[in-house]
């Protein structure tokens, strides 16, 4: 099945319970009157993902359940945006899907990007998760790449309050 690639943060910060379930075949019918091929949807929780092609292109879809998981939702857009662009020299251990085309569908906030191959380290119903000491002090890069972002990506006065908490 197709995994959201961002199960991260803005997945945890949101309300567990503010979820509302799509007609798969409605938000099919959507894309597909937006000239996209849709191959594969699903709800597992707070978003519909899916695989869709364009121009024989495989993409990956990103839709919010409702308005608020919407907001976090455009921030991963925007932070794939700024990987991609702004902070290019600075990444160093990660790449960001590059981000095609955004909307919204019945109020909600989607976004298609690029198609990222490749296996998750834990499933989500992953009883143990056995995750290999390399693919702990990759991450480990990755958090401290990211973390290292917030000086080339944070206005002075949003610089000074960070060092403040």
């Amino acid at each position: 099945t197709i995994r959201e690639y961002s199960y991260g943060y803005n997945e945890l910060m949101a309300d567990p319970t503010s979820s509302e379930k799509f007609n798969l075949e409605e938000v099919g019918r959507y894309f597909e009157n937006k000239g996209y091929k849709v191959q594969k949807l699903e709800q597992l929780w707070r978003h519909v993902t899916g695989q869709v092609r364009f121009e024989n292109e495989k993409l990956f879809l990103k839709l919010a359940s409702t308005k608020e998981i919407g907001d976090r939702t455009r921030n991963e857009k925007c932070f794939n945006e700024n990987v991609n662009s702004v902070w290019k020299k600075q990444i160093k251990t990660f790449k960001a899907p590059e981000v095609f085309d955004e909307g919204y569908f019945q109020d909600k906030y989607w976004f298609v990007g690029e198609f990222v191959f490749g296996k998750p380290m834990a499933e989500i119903s992953q009883q143990k998760i056995s995750v290999s000491q390399r693919d702990l002090e990759a991450a480990a890069k990755i958090a401290k790449n990211i973390m290292d972002l917030s000086e080339v990506g944070l206005l002075s006065k949003d610089k000074e309050h960070l060092r403040n908490m």
